[in-house]
């Protein structure tokens, strides 16, 4: 049995490790927004002015290397394109977050629908360079792709854990999104005014790439 949820509200998830006391409030994204997001972050990557700016923005490109042999770099491409990917995701599905301030210890607000062009700009800002942390990413991925998934296989209404308690069904996977944008540089937000969430390290090597990326959950 298919059961359908109907129940659209957002969920708010607490996060742990470095961004332990932080949490993120998750609108459910349906398939169109994931295409849309996708849509976008290609966009970018086939925008040479606007990629090569974000590059350098971020102090993505290893020392030594040239931007032309970058852009020809398979392996570099789809990390940026995935960290991009994330970012259209994040930009979609957070609805608000709690514990994370800028340099001088103001809470970073998310901005609302009637926000204006540089507000948004400002937010794109933030996730573009919180997404840059594994951690974060690690951990806000997955939980943006559990909040979408809409439809749960069933045998009856309730399955069984295997300890033989009631417990809701696996839930279907839902679509596909990007995964973690490998040694780009992780500089994220501080994740509180008292205490500052450090950031991954960053690593001069550039890890393969999965062949697939993960489904969610």
């Amino acid at each position: 049995m298919i059961r359908i949820n109907l129940k659209r509200e957002p969920v708010e998830e607490p996060l742990s490790g470095p961004f332990a006391g932080c949490a993120v409030t998750l609108r459910r994204l349906t398939s169109n927004e994931y295409a849309e997001a996708h849509a976008a972050a290609q966009a970018l990557v086939k925008e040479p002015r606007q990629l090569l700016e974000l590059i350098e923005e971020h102090d993505l490109r290893p020392a030594g290397r040239r931007i032309k042999s970058l852009l020809i770099d398979v392996q570099f491409m789809m990390g940026v394109g995935e960290w991009l990917a994330a970012v259209e995701c994040g930009i979609r599905a957070i609805s608000a977050w709690s514990g994370f301030c800028d340099q001088n210890g103001a809470p970073i607000p998310v901005p609302g629908p009637k926000a204006s062009a540089d507000e948004k700009a400002g937010w794109r800002a933030v996730l573009q360079q919180a997404f840059l942390s594994k951690p974060f990413l690690d951990q806000v991925l997955p939980r943006i792709d559990a909040a979408a998934q809409l439809l749960a296989v069933e045998g009856k209404d309730f399955g069984v854990s295997p300890s033989g308690s009631p417990a809701r069904a696996p839930t279907a996977s839902a679509p596909n999104t990007a995964t973690t944008a490998g040694s780009a540089p992780s500089r994220a937000p501080t994740a509180s005014p008292a205490e500052a969430a450090p950031s991954a390290p960053r690593s001069k090597t550039r890890r393969s790439r999965r062949k697939a990326p993960p489904s969610g959950g």
